[in-house]
């Protein structure tokens, strides 16, 4: 978690002091929080404003993948039936990564190892992603209004 949380910061134009100002924190106050040190902690809100005022994810993706889970960002605004082809070739890719990657990890030695594995999951966590996005947006196509 907390390479998310240093990930978030140093995105943030001007790093650990310009997100240190936003917070109306000092640099070694921040520091102090974000590493645990003299007894401090980063509150979740804290966390949370660190990521919106960053303008990412890293902490929720940390959080999702702490979990065994995925964030998926859901398709906005209008759509169309090219909009769906697009997410089905883009799931097709994705299934097909998820294949190969198995493939190429078993292919050397017979045995997945921790990296593969990790490899792997991240395949996965796409071909989810993407069957979510088409779901949707095939909802906000088709929904009866």
């Amino acid at each position: 978690m907390r390479t998310a949380i240093q990930k978030a910061i140093k995105s943030y134009n001007g790093g650990w002091a310009a997100m240190s100002a936003a917070l109306g924190l000092t640099v070694t106050a921040l520091e102090n929080r974000v590493y645990e040190r003299k007894g401090q902690t980063l509150t979740l809100h804290e966390a949370m404003q660190i990521e919106a005022i960053s303008n990412t994810k890293h902490i929720t993706e940390a959080m999702a993948m702490r979990h065994n889970s995925v964030v998926i960002e859901l398709p906005q605004g209008d759509k169309d039936n090219v909009d769906l082809f697009v997410i089905q070739s883009e799931l097709q890719g994705a299934v097909s990564g998820v294949c190969k990657t198995v493939a190429d990890s078993i292919s050397d030695d017979g045995v997945i190892d921790g990296k593969e594995e990790k490899l792997i999951n991240e395949s996965k966590r796409e071909v989810h992603k993407t069957v979510e996005r088409l779901v949707h947006t095939a909802f906000l196509i088709y929904r009866k209004q």
